[in-house]
């Protein structure tokens, strides 16, 4: 595990890259400046950024309605991404919302109970798993999203019985995964080497049981307990006994002490988050490591979710770049991830120095239609891919995964990049009242020399390439400033960004040198 190595520029660029939204101009500095240790405790220690609050101030019907609007529940989103200054736990947050996935298409008529329960990620990003899975499952949003709110114990005379739904997806998506797990990620074989599914259908139903008896209306509360809907029998999950006669609240502690335990939780959800912040193939050497921090923080402690976090990024695979692969060549090629569009976006922003003239954000991005994508918004429970997902050809051939590949399509594509062109357009706010700062830019392509191109490019090299971009893009970059030499100042620094930024070396996490 790596601690307080000397960073290089590059390094410290590619730290920030995973551990935030992208580096802001003197963020690099000031990590190098500050160490890791002490960067990341700082940022653990900030005061947290709530996105309800701004939600509500960027909807102008509120207090007539009582209802958050779209675009002030993506305006606060972008807001935070963008300029808050936790943004290590911000990352966090939107990595956690790909796992405990709830969606607004299934609670789209109480956006305020979706954004409420994004604040319950953000407060609960740092601290320990145990209490994110006991406060994502209480909340509001979760019952009415996976069904759990109102399950009532069976009545066979009425043919009714408990909702199995999130007694499914807790086990499957949230902390144990499909199949049984050694620790390092791997799946355990049978004798006939086949895999072990980690529960059974009677452990779904018997879990189901157990979660009987929620309901709630109020999206800033927890569900309460209502005592005649829980069913009060003996139950048994996963070979765990649960007593007759225990409350509900008794039997949700007790089903998330024993998933919280579980020996495939650590791995599985150690896995889930590499895959968010690092790399799409980690070896299992990386997720053994990071497991082991899950397990035991150093000081006796399981579910850390900031060790596990700390773990992630200061890895020996994570800062030396290595994936999964049998030789030192392939574990370089498998490195890395493809960007989800609204990293990428956010990435650029950050980059850029985008703001607003407007006194409130509003989703100037058109979040959805333009990146097939949004906080909150994904399409079902499996959120916008599966963390298994490989294209066809290569990828998948080789037993990779590529799970963001699965929402890049011609349209994202080319709904992005014109999203990109528009925005490089106009700086002084001229598109969508947003701004951004292109002094650095035309200050080193003002000469309109050799030398000059060369600074330009080795500028946006520095800002959105890790300072690693490949020499064929740089001489690409290069030859277009020599061909359009007439071009004033400005409008090269605009063609320059555009194609980097929309080149596909950009669209991938790393930029291996």
């Amino acid at each position: 595990m790596v601690h307080d190595i000397e960073m290089s520029t590059a390094q410290s660029n590619r730290f920030l890259q995973r551990a935030t939204f992208g580096p802001k101009v003197g963020d690099v500095d000031v990590l190098m400046s500050q160490g890791i240790r002490a960067w990341f405790d700082e940022q653990v220690d900030r005061p947290v950024s709530l996105h309800l609050p701004l939600a509500i101030e960027y909807t102008p019907t509120y207090e007539e309605k009582s209802q958050v609007t779209e675009t002030g529940h993506y305006g606060a989103w972008w807001k935070h991404a963008l300029h808050a200054e936790d943004q290590l736990r911000q990352r966090m947050a939107y990595a956690l919302s790909q796992i405990f996935v709830v969606s607004d298409k299934g609670v789209a008529a109480r956006r305020d109970v979706v954004v409420n329960y994004y604040d319950i990620l953000v407060n609960n990003a740092l601290g320990n798993f145990r209490t994110l899975m006991e406060e994502a499952s209480l909340s509001l949003a979760m019952g009415l999203y996976l069904t759990m709110k109102d399950s009532k114990k069976a009545n066979p005379a009425l043919n009714t019985y408990p909702d199995e739904n999130y007694a499914r997806e807790i086990m499957q998506l949230f902390s144990l995964g499909l199949w049984e797990l050694n620790i390092n990620g791997t799946p355990v074989l049978n004798a006939n080497g086949k895999r072990i599914p980690t529960y059974t259908q009677r452990d779904v139903s018997e879990l189901a049981r157990v979660f009987t008896g929620w309901v709630g209306v109020d999206p800033l509360k927890q569900m309460r307990a209502k005592t005649d809907n829980h069913d009060f029998g003996a139950k048994v999950v996963l070979g765990t006994q649960f007593d007759e006669g225990q409350s509900a609240r008794k039997d949700m502690s007790l089903a998330l002490d024993m998933l919280f335990e579980h020996h495939n939780t650590p791995p599985f959800i150690s896995t889930l988050l590499i895959k968010r912040f690092v790399t799409s193939n980690p070896r299992p050497e990386y997720v053994e490591r990071v497991a082991r921090i899950f397990i035991d923080n150093g000081e006796g402690v399981r579910g850390d979710l900031k060790a596990v976090l700390f773990a992630i990024l200061t890895d020996e695979d994570a800062v030396n770049q290595i994936g999964k692969g049998d030789s030192a060549i392939e574990q370089r090629q498998h490195f890395g991830s493809v960007k989800e569009p609204i990293l990428a976006m956010a990435q650029i922003s950050r980059g850029l120095g985008v703001d607003t003239t407007e006194s409130v954000w509003r989703d100037f991005f058109r979040t959805e239609r333009t990146f097939g994508q949004a906080p909150l918004a994904a399409a079902s429970v499996f959120n916008f891919y599966t963390p298994d997902y490989a294209p066809r050809g290569e990828i998948s051939e080789k037993g990779m995964t590529a799970p963001e590949f699965a929402i890049i399509n011609a349209q994202t594509l080319h709904d992005t990049q014109q999203y990109i062109f528009e925005l490089l357009l106009t700086p002084r706010g001229g598109y969508n009242n947003l701004t951004w700062d292109h002094s650095d830019y035309v200050t080193a392509a003002s000469g309109n020399t050799a030398s000059d191109n060369t600074a330009l490019v080795e500028l946006i090299s520095d800002r959105f390439f890790c300072s690693a971009m490949r020499n064929s893009l740089k001489t690409r970059l290069e030859q277009a400033l020599v061909e359009h030499s007439e071009l004033h100042v400005t409008t090269k620094v605009k063609l320059s960004l555009y194609t980097a930024l929309t080149s596909p070396e950009f669209f991938t996490q790393e930029a291996v040198a």
